[in-house]
């Protein structure tokens, strides 16, 4: 689907595109001696706004962790047909495009709970995936992928204390569209099935990590250390085959989260964040507010010492060898770190009939104002600097960041729609620098508890040379098929 910059891995050529769908084993012999996960909503499920609303946000107490008990594996077989239009001419054109017109995708999603005695449960998240797409020859290293995304021990320690170890999806944040605080999405992903941020969520690699969480009945806290993984290409760990880790996508630097959070009145419980990876830190502050039974204000945000987007991105791509390091850089680069802030906030609004709209603004100080815009658009002039500045928009995905300091991000559904059992979604972002936007609409008919299809319209709207309006891909056409056992 055409995205933030979900465009870009499309048009970007096959190597980049192949990239993000690092693919992880399905042994589960293998998933439960990594050990991880505590218990998170079947993803296949998660057409229900209201189960994309924080725990905070719902409950003046800090949120507690879920108390896993055995159940059968849950199993979800989906087929998605999807056709993609394209843009004959692009200001900036993107280098080795091979866009392809018509792609299908059949996965196989698994996820599991077990309980092993002695107050120890496993988790057990995987999803093994067959892609085609015309005009390509099939081969099995590029089209099969196995998405290891959770695999993990759960011990009760006693009381309120808790202890997990192994590959847990740890989402943080309580917004909606973008989530400064949610500090181990970077390169998570893997297929980019929905630009829906909720979707995105549940729809990525967990992280090799041990947290300790100790909840009680008006604050909780804990401690998450995630270590850095040897990702040099080549091993069973680091991805690239079908039987693949992806660590070096998850756990390229070793990393520490610290989080408290208490209950200072009634439907208020603030949550602070301490952040460290590499030589650098971050402090995040996550807020909500309930105004009656219908509105819910919140807001996140997340602060410290970085680069902007356009040095940042450049010394990622120079650090894994897609740009040469001593080659010349059209915006220039500068990598003195400053104060740099993101943050998003909004509010949620229901009404009858079982609509639920979600308004916010994101703001992202590192990314591009109109004048960096400017110069992106006047730089790829030069075919010599197409491929650096599109790596620029590629980074800005994979660390699930809007390109653009000012954005607006608007999404409604409306469950029961028309007729009973048809859910409809309506995404909307906007630049508001060039005002280009993204529009995504989804229909989802649940035509019995077993069986749910769907159809989701992107596009992407703008200029020339706007946000927007550069990308390859004009708008996609997808239809899915969901099978649950």
């Amino acid at each position: 689907m055409p995205g933030s910059a979900g465009t870009t891995c499309r048009a970007f050529g096959a190597s980049n595109r192949r990239q993000g769908r690092r693919p992880g084993p399905a042994v589960a012999a293998l998933a439960l001696g990594l050990a991880t996960v505590p218990v998170a909503a079947w993803a296949a499920n998660e057409d229900n706004d209201l189960d994309r609303i924080p725990d905070a946000v719902n409950s003046a107490a800090p949120p507690s962790p879920a108390v896993v008990t055995q159940s059968p594996p849950q199993l979800l077989v989906e087929s998605a047909p999807q056709a993609g239009f394209w843009r004959s001419r692009l200001v900036v054109p993107v280098p080795n495009t091979n866009p392809s017109d018509f792609s299908n995708r059949l996965s196989l999603d698994l996820r599991t709970e077990m309980a092993l005695g002695d107050g120890v449960t496993a988790t057990l998240a995987d999803r093994f995936s067959v892609l085609g797409e015309s005009g390509r020859a099939f081969t099995s290293r590029n089209d099969l992928a196995n998405d290891l995304k959770e695999a993990y021990l759960t011990w009760t320690a006693g009381g309120p204390w808790f202890v997990d170890a192994g590959r847990i999806n740890v989402k943080q944040g309580v917004a909606l569209g973008f989530n400064p605080t949610d500090y181990f999405k970077t390169n998570a992903v893997t297929l980019r099935v929905s630009e829906d941020p909720g979707v995105l969520r549940d729809n990525r690699l967990g992280t090799l990590m041990m947290r300790s969480q100790v909840v009680g009945e008006t604050a909780a806290a804990a401690a998450i250390w995630a270590p850095v993984v040897d990702h040099r290409p080549g091993r069973w760990w680091s991805g690239g085959a079908v039987d693949g880790l992806g660590f070096d996508r998850t756990n390229r630097n070793d990393r520490v989260l610290l989080r408290g959070s208490a209950t200072l009145a009634q439907d208020f419980s603030p949550e602070v964040l301490y952040y460290h990876e590499a030589d650098r830190s971050q402090i995040g502050i996550n807020l909500t507010r309930g105004l009656g039974d219908a509105v819910v204000l919140y807001g996140e945000a997340s602060g410290g010492f970085r680069p902007n987007l356009i040095s940042e991105a450049l010394t990622d791509a120079r650090q894994r060898g897609l740009v040469p390091w001593m080659a010349p850089f059209p915006l220039g680069i500068d990598t003195r770190g400053r104060l740099q802030t993101q943050a998003a906030i909004g509010f949620s609004y229901a009404t009858e009939p079982k609509i639920t709209t979600h308004v916010e603004y994101h703001f992202n100080q590192a990314g591009f104002s109109g004048a960096d815009w400017k110069r992106w658009f006047d730089a790829g002039r030069q075919p010599s600097a197409r491929g650096p500045l599109w790596q620029i928009r590629q980074y800005a995905e994979d660390t699930q960041q809007p390109v653009s300091q000012h954005t607006g991000f608007v999404r409604a559904l409306w469950e029961d729609a028309l007729v009973p059992d048809l859910n409809l979604t309506a995404i909307v972002e906007t630049s508001l620098e060039d005002a280009s936007s993204f529009l995504q609409l989804e229909a989802a008919y649940f035509v019995s508890p077993k069986l749910t299809v769907g159809l989701t319209v992107g596009d992407n709207l703008g200029g020339g040379r706007s946000e927007r309006g550069s990308l390859s891909e004009a708008g996609s056409l997808m239809t899915t098929f969901r099978v649950y056992f």
